[in-house]
């Protein structure tokens, strides 16, 4: 999880040792869910790898606050899209994007967009809802909650301090806020 945010970084022997794990496997293909999770493998493997968007292309200085950790993800990300056959993203937009910013031709580009299982419900009412919250270790209180990455440019802290202020000015505070 360190070397996944944008202030870390995978050592090149790292993704060496990685690839090499694989390399002794019978895949018929290997999927990465993100480019953050990317390492070579053998180019026999065939490869599809999820790109979310530009971000980190367009605006590196704030995902990756050192010249270092920006260096590193555009080698790793370079690597990535030379063997990846297949790329996935979540909307036409980002998949111009892809294309326009990152040189892949859009007929190598998947869209498959971003939604919830069907398990993922509202909470039931009473005490059935108040059981499952708290097996989950969620308080039965009123709640913020916050479901995304922890890098520079999410500004987690600055939402932080936004529900302390939000909650200093309540008498008898109740409110939580979940990050997850």
């Amino acid at each position: 999880a360190v070397a996944a945010s944008g202030t870390g970084s995978r050592s090149p022997l790292d993704l060496l040792r990685m690839g090499a794990g694989v390399s002794g496997q019978r895949l018929d293909a290997f999927f990465f869910p993100s480019l953050y999770s990317y390492f070579p493998v053998p180019r026999r493997i065939p490869v599809a790898v999820a790109i979310h968007d530009t971000i980190p292309e367009r605006h590196g200085d704030i995902v990756f606050p050192s010249v270092r950790t920006r260096w590193m993800w555009r080698a790793k990300a370079l690597a990535a899209r030379w063997q990846a056959r297949t790329v996935i993203t979540v909307s036409e937009y980002a998949r111009r994007s892809i294309a326009t910013v990152l040189g892949i031709p859009e007929e190598r580009i998947f869209v498959t967009v971003e939604a919830p299982s069907p398990i993922f419900e509202p909470v039931k009412e009473g005490a059935a809802g108040r059981e499952l919250l708290a097996r989950r270790g969620i308080p039965d209180a009123p709640y913020f909650i916050y479901v995304g990455g922890m890098n520079p440019h999410k500004n987690v802290t600055g939402l932080v301090y936004a529900f302390a202020r939000v909650v200093a000015r309540e008498t008898e505070p109740r409110c939580r806020l979940l990050l997850v």
